[in-house]
């Protein structure tokens, strides 16, 4: 698990270029790199990770099949295996919030913890290696649905300078505004824990 090439094709390649920096080419000045170069993400794996949690967070989940263009974008193996612990952990959190298979909770926790797609003797567990490319299909529809809001956020809206700044701080006002309780007013946690 995410220890391969990630590639993706169409709409949302295009959306995740959009988002993210790109090499300064030789020719081009710093300057002109910047004044035409200004994203919300250094790299794609940034991205990759920020809009996943976006996605499960606000419940969007984008279209698998939805091509509109032959774009492509992506990260190689290399990248994902960096990464590849903090990757499963948000596979974690993405298996244990998704609804979009009206799971119970064993069956989330299952996906959840069960990633490995060989028994233990080293050979591939058919149904396990099925049911994780089945999650792994739940976990890109999240991506994309990150993808999604962060491109009305930050490509949609945005087009000068003032406007990232305007739209990072209102993007993380909300966020702010959403987790934010006063700390006078006594929290009944076992109220919040039963839900």
């Amino acid at each position: 698990m995410f220890d391969t090439d990630y590639k993706i094709n169409g709409i949302y390649a295009t959306y995740w270029k959009e988002l993210c920096r790109r090499q300064k080419r030789k020719d081009e000045s710093e300057e002109e790199y910047r004044k035409v170069h200004y994203k919300i993400f250094n790299t794609y794996m940034d991205c990759y990770m920020a809009a996943t949690v976006l996605g499960i967070r606000y419940g969007r989940v984008g279209n698998l099949v939805l091509q509109e263009n032959k774009d492509d974008a992506g990260m190689l193996s290399e990248i994902c295996i960096k990464k590849a612990e903090t990757l499963k952990y948000i596979y974690q959190l993405v298996m244990i919030l998704e609804n979009e298979r009206n799971l119970s909770d064993e069956e989330k926790l299952e996906n959840a913890f069960r990633i490995s797609e060989y028994d233990e003797n080293g050979n591939i567990d058919e149904p396990a290696a099925k049911r994780i490319k089945e999650n792994m299909m739940i976990f890109e529809k999240y991506f994309f649905g990150g993808l999604e809001i962060l491109h009305e956020a930050f490509v949609e809206k945005c087009i000068t300078d003032d406007d990232y700044i305007d739209e990072i701080y209102n993007f993380t006002k909300r966020y702010q505004d959403e987790y934010s309780f006063d700390d006078s007013k006594e929290v009944d946690i076992d109220a919040i824990l039963k839900g």
